[in-house]
């Protein structure tokens, strides 16, 4: 059972591992933070015995009550709040991007340059035959999955501005 744990565990770690390949390759200049603590020494590389003395670690986190085994109920709690975590930093993050004075507010006019600009954006691109209205047809496209990609268009006002 505690081999099957293990297994999952460094899954997990090998699913994140990939994320972070991945935005390598994006160019996404910090690291995850599951990354920055796997990275025991700071060397900037994670090596075997780092990813196994991480998961051995994750499993014993998991294991609340101590006694060398995972129950399903202490997997799904240690599940739940790994994905607490996740969300709360996604949330800092998003709320970081929105209040750009970095005040600790989200003031209308930082909510606007952000969200609205950027809705602005989306109706251009589902507005694909350039009425200023999406029909229920252009709705069906995108339900369909034919979202019209399109840069600027000629003639069209900007909504960056």
């Amino acid at each position: 059972m505690r081999k099957r744990f293990e297994v999952a565990i460094i899954g997990l770690c090998v699913t994140g591992l990939m994320g972070y390949a991945s935005a390598q390759v994006t160019g996404d200049p910090e690291p995850r933070p599951i990354w920055t603590t796997m990275d025991s020494d700071a060397d900037g590389h994670i090596s075997r015995d780092e990813m196994r003395a991480n998961s051995l670690q994750r499993f014993e986190s998991a294991d609340m009550d101590g006694d060398g085994a995972v129950t399903l109920e202490e997997f799904q709690m240690a599940r739940e709040a790994a994905r607490q975590a996740r969300l709360a930093a996604r949330q800092e993050r998003l709320f970081g991007q929105l209040d750009t004075d970095q005040d600790g507010q989200i003031s209308a006019a930082e909510f606007e340059a952000q969200n609205v600009q950027r809705r602005m954006r989306m109706f251009d691109r589902l507005d694909s035959n350039d009425d200023d209205m999406i029909s229920a047809a252009e709705r069906a496209a995108v339900r369909a999955g034919r979202r019209p990609v399109r840069g600027p268009r000629p003639g069209r006002p900007s909504h960056d501005s």
